[in-house]
């Protein structure tokens, strides 16, 4: 079994069954001796890890466990995203070694495998704050993809296969997207803006939706409102920090309804440019009711079942959200700063000399031009044809064929473009 799969059993034991699961290599030893391609972590209690701290010479960013999962400390003890934490567990794992560069440790700035100099160093540390295992990644080989890297307590410097990516920034260990609602699933959405509250209705669907109470004389501006309706599909964030702020002012507000139940609140402020937000959920939909003696239907059941799930989703999401403070990417913003003035759009009047329902004006108003007869060579054109001449012609007097088209094909319409004078035939020469 690999490295990867052995890291994602300990996580899911450790995160679901709180089962502590021991990776079955063999321990690291002193005087490690190389015999080939070979794992450079040959032995760690996944279930042991309490710390992990990632760094190299710009920084340091650190993840503790909280509980069955972690957190990330940079971050105001914000929960990680297990996910990446697993991922980054896996990779550590997975670094495969091919050859022995060294085992004296001076010779470790020259190769980059120094705390100081390192391209990337990961610890993961007991709870005492002891050092369970770890990793250091240098530089990489001049002429090919291969990394020298050591163990984080030995000497030994190896040539990996392949040089690693590992994520070291704290905000890479947050789930950055917060919500991913489906625009059928919508029932409304209520904004606040600088000229007014707006409802954008939507329980008929996202291609019938309907502006509530508006204004005389305006329409719909169909474009604007999908992005409303969309700004909750994939809700991203770029940061986050612990709240509240109490320099920021949240007085707009985008509130979500879902035909579920669920509303979804967001705050939202504005400085220097940067967007911020606060979010919260709560569940108004049917509660739930369980009468003695009856006899729900596997309809009846499902009902409830779905009610019981909204009312679960939303008071999971309202304590993991409330009292953090998000930063929105200008891009998702725009969406959720909509004002009522971008939702309407005037009603186009038709004028009166447009056809029946059109509401397009001409573009030119052209003078009538007076009908003129057609010229004389006009007299045989097929009957029905309603081509007036663009322009008027003097009449060209016909004029006989040359005498070398006298055997032309009977029926030909083309006539000459040019009429050329006629050439006296000559001989051909006697070669």
């Amino acid at each position: 079994m690999s490295n990867s799969r052995l890291a994602i059993l300990g996580i899911v034991a450790l995160s679901t069954l709180g089962i502590a699961v021991q990776l079955a290599r063999s321990p690291q030893h002193a005087g490690r001796k190389f015999d080939g391609p070979s794992y450079l972590i040959q032995g760690l209690a996944v279930e042991d890890i309490f710390s992990i701290e990632l760094s190299d010479s710009e920084g340091k960013t650190s993840l503790a466990r909280k509980g069955e999962s972690f957190v990330v400390v940079d971050k105001g003890r914000y929960p990680a995203d297990n996910t990446q934490v697993n991922d980054l567990i896996t990779t550590c794992l997975d670094i495969k070694t091919v050859a022995i560069v060294s085992d004296d440790a001076t010779n470790h700035a020259d190769l980059g495998v120094t705390e100081e100099t390192a391209k990337y160093v990961v610890k993961f540390l007991k709870e005492d704050g002891s050092l369970l295992g770890g990793v250091i990644v240098g530089h990489s080989k001049q002429e090919s993809s291969e990394t020298y890297v050591r163990l984080a307590n030995r000497d030994e410097v190896f040539v990996a296969d392949r040089s690693p990516y590992i994520r070291l920034e704290a905000i890479d260990y947050v789930n950055k997207e917060l919500l991913s609602v489906k625009e059928e699933e919508i029932r409304e959405i209520h904004g606040t803006s600088a000229d007014g509250i707006f409802v954008l209705d939507a329980n008929e669907g996202p291609d019938d939706l309907r502006l509530v109470n508006m204004p005389a004389g305006k329409t719909l501006r169909n474009s604007e409102a999908k992005l409303v309706l969309r700004a909750l599909s994939s809700l991203r964030i770029s940061d986050v920090e612990k709240g509240p702020r109490d320099d920021l002012d949240f007085g707009r507000k985008f509130i979500c309804q879902l035909k579920n139940g669920i509303i979804y609140s967001l705050a939202i402020a504005e400085m220097n440019d940067v967007t911020f937000m606060t979010c919260s959920a709560e569940y108004v939909g049917a509660k739930v009711s369980m009468q003695t003696g009856k006899v729900d239907s596997e309809e009846e059941l499902k009902e409830k079942e779905a009610r019981l799930l909204a009312q679960e989703k939303s008071m999971k999401f309202q304590r993991k959200h409330e009292n953090w403070v998000y930063t929105v990417p200008t891009w998702k913003a725009n969406a959720l700063k909509k004002d009522m003035g971008d939702l309407m759009e005037d009603v186009v009047t038709p004028t009166a000399g447009d056809e029946e329902g059109s509401s397009l004006a001409p573009f030119i108003n052209l003078p009538e031009t007076p009908a003129t007869d057609p010229p004389e060579d006009a007299a045989g054109d097929e009957e029905g044809s309603s081509l007036a001449p663009a322009i008027d012609l003097p009449e060209t007097p016909a004029t006989d064929p040359p005498e070398d088209a006298a055997g032309d094909e009977e029926g030909s319409s083309l006539a000459p473009a040019i009429d050329l004078p006629e050439t006296p035939a000559t001989d051909p020469p006697e070669d």
